[in-house]
């Protein structure tokens, strides 16, 4: 994934009437967390990271380039983020900083595909994970990880151990941890069923 430029700047003052001011001309507030380096409060463009952050996606990756001079301070991912509860807006942003080549855990998210075969489509794919922890070089987080159900068969289990993942990214939870079943029809037509009534028992049937 390529990492978004953002051009931000650090603040030095950071009492209420600022941060309203800021906010108020079109800023958001950040701060940027590392383990080699004391947390930093920053400033950026809230229209420019939203239109980025949204086109990119969970798991964006940053460049962080300080207005001052120009230079790219930080590499980073998103931590975490405020919400105004009234109007909804996001008002603060928590990044991480990273190194381009350092292993992190981060969650991704599941495109499931294979539904076109007869023995899938009638029968019923049960999903219980449409996302997965993993750790990979923080320079090469994808936007999701396909997996292809064309190859289940009735009472086919796929684990998290049984993933095939791309080079360099390993599975970072629990191994057992049951991705998706495939299961036999038991009522009308099949499908994708998303909330399994109980997985200790689907997956011993």
């Amino acid at each position: 994934m390529e990492a978004l430029e953002l051009m931000v700047e650090e603040r030095t003052k950071l009492n209420k009437r600022e941060n309203k001011d800021m906010r108020n001309s079109g800023g958001l507030l950040g701060i940027i967390y590392g383990k080699k380096m004391e947390p930093l409060a920053i400033s950026l463009d809230k229209k420019e990271f939203l239109r980025k952050a949204t086109k990119a996606g969970e798991n964006a990756i940053f460049k962080l380039i300080m207005k001052s001079d120009g230079r790219i301070r930080h590499f980073c991912i998103l931590k975490d983020y405020q919400i105004h509860p009234v109007t909804r807006s996001v008002v603060h942003v928590d990044f991480i900083g990273v190194e381009e080549d350092e292993h992190v855990r981060v969650e991704i998210p599941l495109r499931y595909s294979g539904f076109y075969l007869d023995h899938i489509k009638n029968n019923n794919i049960r999903v219980y994970m449409d996302r997965i922890y993993v750790k990979v070089k923080a320079g090469q987080i994808p936007p999701y990880i396909a997996i292809d159900v064309s190859g289940m068969k009735i009472n086919d289990v796929i684990y998290g151990k049984d993933l095939v993942l791309p080079e360099g990214m390993i599975f970072a939870d629990v191994p057992e941890k049951v991705i998706c079943t495939l299961r036999r029809k038991t009522g009308k037509g099949g499908g994708m069923l998303l909330e399994p009534l109980s997985l200790d028992e689907e997956v011993k049937e």
